[in-house]
């Protein structure tokens, strides 16, 4: 399975507990192909670094380099169209287009069609 994680959920799997951290984990164990575009690894760099200098002793590099070696990288173009209700949130809906992943938008603000076939549960059902 492809996803796209939005950045507040990949930062929180590597900096807090909880269920977003099994998120690495899971990745780790090839339970689920991540999907980035450089715009989003960039983001992930920026939000990690920032967060770093409040939370001495995480090693986020290390999780960011495996992400940059073993992610599918994805040439996303940009959408037509502000989609998202944050607009900084259209590149993660751009990537998960362009790299065909599986998976629900809602965490984007966007209201799913009623002919729109992506089961729910996909990615929950990885960890």
């Amino acid at each position: 399975m492809k996803i796209v994680l939005d950045t507040n959920v990949l930062i929180s799997g590597i900096f807090f507990s909880g269920p977003p951290g099994t998120i690495p984990h899971a990745w780790h164990a090839g339970k689920f192909q991540l999907c980035v575009s450089v715009e989003i690894l960039e983001e992930y760099l920026n939000v990690a670094e920032r967060l770093a200098s409040r939370y001495a002793g995480v090693e986020y590099e290390e999780i960011l380099e495996l992400i940059v070696s073993n992610c599918e990288l994805v040439q996303a173009p940009g959408l037509p169209d502000r989609v998202s209700e944050d607009p900084d949130d259209d590149k993660f809906l751009a990537c998960a287009l362009a790299s065909r992943t599986t998976g629900s938008t809602t965490a984007l603000g966007i209201e799913r069609r009623p002919n729109d076939d992506t089961p729910d549960s996909a990615v929950s059902d990885c960890f």
